[in-house]
Parts: C-alpha cells; sequence; structure tokens
C-alpha cells in the first residue's frame, strides 16, 4: 500500500488479495505507522497495541462514569492476564482482531448506554463504533448486533427505537460507509464480493477453510485450558453475583453482557471455520463479568467488617500470579510443528541483517506456498537498500539463493550445481554455480 498508493484495494504480492476480503481499516493505520516510524516489527505491531490498550481504557472509563471505578479496574486486570486477549494472533501480533475487539467493545457498551439513559449522543456513539468495527473485520464487526436487539425486546424498547429518527440517520450513515466501501471495491477490484461471499460469508461459516475446523465446543475448551484459565470458574458466580448487585443497572448490565457472550460464543461455535483468535471480542465482557464475583465478594467482606485496608493489600494479591502466570506464557514459543519452525527460523535469519544493518549481499530468497512473515522481511530489507530478491524455484539466478524448505533444497541440490555457503537451523544459503544437464 505504501508503495502502490492504491489504498482502496489491498494488495497480496502484487495483485489484489481475494483471500483476505477484510475492509482495510487496519490496513491503514498500519501503512501510516511504518510511514512514521519505518519497516520495523513493532511499527506492524503498534495499532493492535494502542488499541487493546483503549479497550481497557473503555472498561475503565465505563465504570468510572457509573461511580465504580474499580470494577473497571478489576475488569481491566482480568483482560490482561488472559491469554485469549493479549496472545498469539491477538494484542501482542499484527492481526485485525485488537482493533476489531476495540471497536466492538466500544459499540457494545455505548449501545447499553443508550438503552439505559436514552441520550441521542450514545446511539451515534454505537453507530460510529459499529462502522469502525465493521470497516476493520467485516461481517465479524457485526456479529454482537443479534445480542443488541434481544436487549432492545428484553427492555421493552424496540418501538421506540424504531420511531426514533436518530437510528435511521445512524443506520443511514453506517450503509454510506460500510456498503459504500464493498461497491467502491468492487468497482475497482472486479469479483471482489464474490470472494467476500467466499470467505467472509456463506463460505467460511458453511465450510472449514483451510483445514480450520473444529468441534462445537473448541472456543470452550480454548478457555478452560489456555485463554481464560485462571478466570473461566469465576464467570457463572460473576454473572450470579451481579444479578444480586443492590443497584438495578448491575442487573441489568448482567443481562446484557451474558447475552453479549452467550450470542457471540454460539455465533462463532456454530461456524465451520474455527480459529482461536475469534474468540477475542468476547474476553472484555467476560472479564467484566468476573469483576461482578470480586464486587460482591467485597461486599460480603465489608459487611463482614474487615478493614478496607486489607482488601486494598488483597486487590494486587489476586493478580500476583495470573500476572506472573501470562507473562510466562506469552515467552512461551508455541508448537507449530517442523514447517512452522522452519518459516519461524528464516526470519530469525532475515532480522539479523534488517537490525544490525550488516548487509546479508546479494541473494535471492525463494520458497512456494504462503509465507507472508518472510515476504514482509524480504520487502523490509529491500527497503534498506539491501540487494535481496525473491526469486521462483525453477527461476533462480546463479549466484547465493536463501532456502528453508526441506522440498525446496532437494529442488535444489538435484536442478543446480551447488556450493553450501553457510547453515542456521533449517535456513541453507547456496552458491548457485549453474544448472545440471
Amino acid at each position: 500500500m505504501l508503495r502502490t498508493h492504491d489504498f482502496l484495494v489491498v494488495q497480496y504480492d502484487g495483485e489484489p488479495d481475494m483471500w483476505s476480503v477484510k475492509p482495510p481499516l487496519m490496513v491503514w493505520l498500519q501503512a501510516l505507522s511504518m510511514q512514521l516510524f519505518g519497516m520495523q516489527e513493532w511499527a506492524t505491531r503498534l495499532p493492535g497495541a494502542i488499541a487493546s490498550t483503549f479497550t481497557c481504557l473503555i472498561l475503565y472509563l465505563f465504570f468510572a462514569r457509573r461511580k465504580a471505578p474499580l470494577l473497571g479496574f478489576l475488569a481491566a486486570g482480568v483482560l490482561i492476564t488472559s491469554l485469549g486477549f493479549v496472545g498469539l494472533h491477538c494484542s501482542r501480533t499484527g492481526d485485525y482482531d485488537p482493533l476489531l475487539t476495540c471497536f466492538t467493545t466500544a459499540y457494545c457498551l455505548s449501545y447499553f448506554a443508550f438503552m439505559e439513559e436514552g441520550k441521542t449522543n450514545h446511539l451515534y456513539n454505537t453507530f460510529v463504533f459499529l462502522i469502525l468495527a465493521a470497516l476493520t473485520k467485516g461481517v465479524a464487526g457485526l456479529m454482537f448486533l443479534p445480542a443488541l436487539l434481544l436487549f432492545t425486546l428484553y427492555k421493552k424498547r424496540l418501538v421506540g427505537l424504531l420511531k426514533d429518527k436518530h437510528f435511521y440517520i445512524g443506520a443511514s450513515v453506517f450503509i454510506f460507509f460500510v456498503l459504500g466501501y464493498y461497491l467502491l471495491r468492487e468497482h475497482n477490484n472486479p469479483g471482489y464480493l464474490a470472494a467476500v461471499q467466499q470467505n467472509e460469508l456463506g463460505g467460511r461459516y458453511t465450510q472449514a477453510q483451510e483445514h480450520n475446523e473444529g468441534v462445537f465446543l473448541y472456543y470452550f475448551n480454548n478457555m478452560v485450558h489456555y485463554h481464560f484459565t485462571v478466570w473461566i470458574w469465576l464467570l457463572l458466580p460473576g454473572a450470579i453475583a451481579g444479578m444480586f448487585i443492590a443497584d438495578r443497572r448491575y442487573r441489568d448490565m448482567t443481562i446484557y453482557l451474558a447475552l453479549l457472550v452467550l450470542v457471540f460464543f454460539l455465533i462463532i461455535s456454530t461456524a465451520q471455520t474455527k480459529l482461536f483468535w475469534y474468540s477475542m471480542p468476547m474476553y472484555p465482557f467476560m472479564s467484566m463479568l468476573v469483576a461482578f464475583f470480586f464486587a460482591g465478594a467485597w461486599q460480603v467482606l465489608r459487611m463482614r467488617r474487615v478493614p478496607a485496608v486489607v482488601l486494598g493489600l488483597l486487590l494486587p494479591v489476586i493478580f500476583i500470579w495470573p500476572y506472573l502466570d501470562i507473562l510466562e506464557k506469552t515467552k512461551t514459543k508455541p508448537n507449530m510443528g517442523k514447517e512452522g519452525w522452519d518459516n519461524a527460523h528464516m526470519t530469525e535469519y532475515m532480522q539479523v541483517p534488517l537490525h544490525s544493518g550488516v548487509p546479508v549481499g546479494e541473494a535471492a530468497v525463494t520458497y512456494t506456498g504462503y509465507h507472508a512473515n518472510v515476504a514482509w522481511y524480504l520487502e523490509a530489507m529491500q527497503e534498506q537498500g539491501q540487494p535481496v530478491s525473491f526469486c521462483p524455484p525453477d527461476k533462480c539466478p546463479i549466484g547465493n539463493v536463501i532456502v528453508f524448505q526441506d522440498s525446496l533444497k532437494k529442488y535444489m541440490e538435484t536442478h543446480y550445481q551447488t556450493t553450501i555457503l553457510q547453515t542456521y537451523h533449517n535456513v541453507t544459503v547456496y552458491h548457485l554455480n549453474g544448472t545440471r544437464q
């Protein structure tokens, strides 16, 4: 995008990307970050990290404005000690989901404020954040809408909402920006809407894409064993505690949060394509429910005349082990299998010249299949002016070639006269002296 200045059609390898067909808001922010800070890994991750920080701030401010800042602090504490929020493909990596989670959290809580107070500005905030969520990850940004409808029915506000002119103004603005983007890209990139149907709508929901299938309880099992391990057992007690808080707003809030979690869980669990990071938008609302457990426990302890200073000292103690646990888990490298490790070692090899400034020398990189991270490092090195390029395996020039896939090593040694110059784990640098006759 930075090279082509085409800010409408997202490209991959010089062609319109018809596989990852999400709208470009996250790509815009990453391009802006790299324009400001250069081709660095942290520059691509920065928008997601900022979005996750804002998600925590949204939780805190939501409760602080209801004169319960401690609940906001607790909810944010639970959230940042959950691997489903800070782990791989989430807050710490350059993926779409941190930005999506920020905007879905914002529009869901804005809508609750509208239901609670009836103020027009909350309804407009809902539509603004809904638009941003849809422009981040398409249909995934709309998956909480059925829960909003159910809560509206519960509050007996549907008829009033449908009579509100501001609802139609907000809906019209949503259609203008979101549908407008899809139609404009289809005009500039024919076939885009068909690709959206296959990858984002019915195709991905009814059929497992790229063999990413799983059982109905796939996401629940992930929560129990990986993503919400410390807090999952306090989720139901937290919901029960929320129903018994004296202030009726918290009972309504508990019902609302439960609807958000259950509806979203059912949608992603019934979809045939399952990827563990799809559950990330649920975790802010689950963290709020867990915070209700602590609020209920706090009330009980205060009724038993436990000194406030003792309760204040308990708070950091509660989060010490979860925090240390999440630090250890985020440092532990995932089990990626041999193909994944070969890819990781290739990017580690390319990091050295990128960060040290010591050129790798004139060389070509060859690989087959989808290896976007390798392509990113290759682009970054080229931006530095290093004489590296990509070549298909059957069209590699005479000279140095970097290979990390076993099948291509066999191909090189079979079809070219080779000399091994350097190895790093499974990465091999060959000098091609000529082709074999």
